[in-house]
């Protein structure tokens, strides 16, 4: 009997380890600032307005540009595209701005577009990886990498 007892606690248990973990491991969308949903424009902001940004913990997606592109399709019109369908406002910098900011401890590489939760960065497109670069030409696959993250309008 207590073998039985301690057999079904060991099962609860690993059910319940298994079900926290899918429910902490998936990709959790979030909710930009309610400003951002409009019409897929991009919005200069400064190295000062980005630190603000963080520091009152907003919610909001970044441009960080090169003046350069090395992309066969240029990125900024794969990303412009999408907004503009996306009706999502987004922040730009330009990339020797970006480096005077905090944020550039986690993001080294530009051009990327990065996804940021009260303040945080959530995630982001790497230039140097492989993985992203279709994300950076196609913009379905663009749009769908944001639909992942970011809760869009209808």
């Amino acid at each position: 009997m207590r073998k039985k007892v301690i057999s079904i606690l060991g099962i609860l248990l690993l059910i319940g380890i298994i079900t926290i973990a899918i429910i902490y491991l998936q990709p959790k969308k979030f909710k930009l600032d309610e400003k951002y949903y409009n019409e897929g424009k991009f919005l200069d902001v400064s190295g000062n307005e980005l630190a603000n940004m963080v520091e009152n913990k907003e919610s909001f997606i970044l441009f960080e540009y090169n003046y350069f592109c090395a992309f066969r399709v240029p990125c900024e019109d794969i990303f412009k595209e999408a907004f503009k369908d996306l009706k999502i406002d987004v922040n730009q910098i330009s990339y020797d701005e970006f480096k005077e900011t905090k944020l550039h401890e986690k993001v080294k590489y530009a051009p990327s577009i990065i996804l940021v939760k009260k303040g945080k960065v959530v995630k982001y497109l790497d230039a140097s990886k492989d993985e992203d670069k279709v994300r950076y030409q196609d913009t379905l696959e663009f749009k769908n990498w944001i639909k992942e993250y970011i809760e869009v309008g209808a």
